[in-house]
């Protein structure tokens, strides 16, 4: 394990409020600088930022917002900060964003393909993530994660590729409490945030020429980051009022610098609010065009009754744009990946080669040091039982559910003359939307059950339910797999109008089905089916039987 010397009460919160020294109202997106770190004010005025004590010691809190004036506070043990800021003498100048005007941002939007790399490039980098889940009275869970990760990035001009990330080595520390079955969330795409939130690349809605009139936008005057002479510009979403933070701009060559963005109320996943997110991104300049160099990201949300913390650091150690190459499938990491399931230890060459990486990351005082807290890791003698719900759930996240989306041809060719229906029947009517279940019982047996139907569509509706066992022979694992599963299973079949049956039939079924990997979740299926009948009921629809079915379509792995 690779630890910063420090002891846990060194890590501090800082926290207080900010509002206005003439109206006693509180400002909301007010920036809070410490050194490299950041934090913004929410609604209320309300700031919290965990941060190593050392850090705030030598640089002090700096605290800045549009319209007001700059303050500068020393650091108080033990101290909440209540800031009143002035406003400002000088009446700040709004960017105007329209289509025949000019501006700041559309300058530095129109000359991205002038600033940053336009060809197919390379990074590595140092990657550090902490998350940690606590409440008042304890601690549930700390996991620490120090990597190198590899950066694939497309052509800038090349708006259907996405960046791709890899894996070479990393050094994880998971502890949980164990006399505990809180639920503390799976973490995920913290690998993936470093290349997600590259603003430029991705064509943040910020930095999307399309976008721009969802923004307000204020020059702030003029400063120096990173050794360039920047604009200062601050904004905030107009329509939601859920983003707010402050581009630095390259007054010679309109690059963005340095971005810091606060994000409220984000969307997670539909049952996750991330109260908070908050991202600084920096860019340096090498050989005339701008890359990536460091991001700092801190977020921050309750779930269950419990305070979730996440930070991740990442810094740029290696650029290559020669020998470039997309990373293959295997190496590629997904999205939606769960962080602390993606591991690597390495080979002797990487564990050689990046050794004084580890070693000088954990004395880097720029990036975040948590360390590990008290955590009662001793198993109970009596084991807490588990909540069956929540049991349940593991289960079917862990690969063992699975759901399909197809389209299938019914085992029947339905004419189209039909006078007991006293219409005709298009030839849509012989194909229905086909919904599975696929529930895992053993290793790679399945129990699928089926649900096909078309709405009527055609003149005549068609129902049917399956009930299959299907098992799965996975071949071609190192690259996109290709999974052969025969089956074998019960089909029922009805065929109606109006509430009224005009056909049943019920069958054995014997099928195959190829399946291809598209992603770690998607897959592209075909599957033919042989029907051998077991009985019929016909009330006069004109129809011939057909052995033979095919079914395409996807399946979705929930985990």
């Amino acid at each position: 394990m690779l630890f910063h010397s420090i002891t846990f009460s060194q890590i501090i919160a800082i926290s207080g409020k900010v509002k206005d020294s003439n109206t006693g109202l509180a400002i909301a997106g007010a920036t809070l600088k410490i050194g490299n770190n950041g934090a913004s004010t929410d609604k209320t005025g309300e700031f919290n930022l965990v941060i190593e004590k050392s850090i705030v010691m030598q640089y002090g809190i700096s605290v800045s917002c549009i319209g007001y004036q700059k303050k500068n506070l020393a650091f108080k043990p033990g101290s909440y900060y209540q800031v009143s800021l002035q406003p400002a003498l000088t009446t700040l100048k709004e960017i105007n964003i329209s289509a025949d005007g000019e501006s700041i941002i559309q300058k530095a939007i129109r000359r991205i393909p002038q600033n940053y790399p336009v060809k197919d490039f390379m990074m590595e980098g140092f990657l550090r993530v902490y998350h940690v889940a606590n409440d008042t009275t304890a601690y549930y869970k700390y996991y620490s994660n120090d990597a190198v990760i590899r950066l694939y990035y497309p052509s800038y001009l090349d708006k259907n590729k996405p960046p791709q990330v890899a894996l070479i080595e990393n050094k994880p520390v998971t502890l949980r409490n164990l006399k505990s079955d809180k639920d503390t969330v799976r973490w995920v795409n913290s690998y993936l945030i470093v290349a997600s939130d590259d603003l430029v690349h991705n064509r943040s809605g910020l930095l999307n020429a399309s976008h721009t009139g969802k923004y307000k936008y204020v020059v702030d005057g003029k400063d120096q980051v990173n050794g360039s002479r920047v604009y200062v510009i601050n904004y905030f979403s107009a329509e939601k009022n859920d983003e707010t933070g402050t581009l630095y701009i390259d007054t010679a060559s309109y690059a963005i610098v340095e971005a810091e963005i606060t994000r409220y109320n984000v969307k997670h996943f539909p049952f996750i609010n991330l109260n908070k997110t908050s991202r600084i991104i920096n860019y340096k300049k090498l050989n005339g065009r701008w890359y990536l160099d460091n991001i700092k990201i801190n977020i921050s949300t309750k779930h269950s009754g419990v305070d979730l913390y996440g930070s991740i650091d990442y810094k740029t150690i290696a650029i290559d744009s020669v020998n470039v190459q997309p990373l293959s499938y295997h190496d590629a990491i997904q999205g939606m990946s769960e962080d602390s399931r993606i591991n690597n230890a390495g080979t002797p060459e990487t564990r050689a080669k990046y050794a004084g990486f580890f070693k000088s990351a954990a004395a880097d005082t720029s990036m975040a040091h948590i360390a590990v807290p008290v955590i009662d890791t001793v198993k109970p003698k009596n084991k807490i039982p588990k909540n069956p719900f929540k049991a349940l759930l593991g289960y079917l996240t862990g690969d063992n559910l699975r759901y399909g989306f197809a389209i299938a041809k019914l085992p029947v060719t339905i004419s189209q003359n039909q006078p007991v229906l006293g219409a005709d029947v298009d030839g849509i009517a012989n194909y229905a939307l086909a919904f599975n279940l696929q529930l895992r019982l053993f290793k790679e047996l399945f129990f699928e059950t089926d649900n096909e139907f078309n709405w009527g569509i055609g003149g005549l509706s068609n129902n049917s339910d399956n009930f299959i066992l299907t098992y799965n022979f996975p071949f071609n694992k190192g690259y996109h797999p290709i999974t052969l599963s025969p089956m074998f299973g019960y089909y029922n079949l009805k065929l109606s109008k109006n509430n009224t049956d005009y056909y049943k039939q019920q069958n054995l079924v014997y099928g195959l089905s190829i399946a291809y990997e598209l992603s770690h979740r998607w897959s592209y299926y075909i599957a033919g089916k042989y029907y051998s009948g077991l009985s019929t009921e016909n009330y006069g629809v004109n129809l011939n039987e057909q052995k033979i079915t095919i079914t395409t379509g996807f399946i979705y792995k929930l985990k």
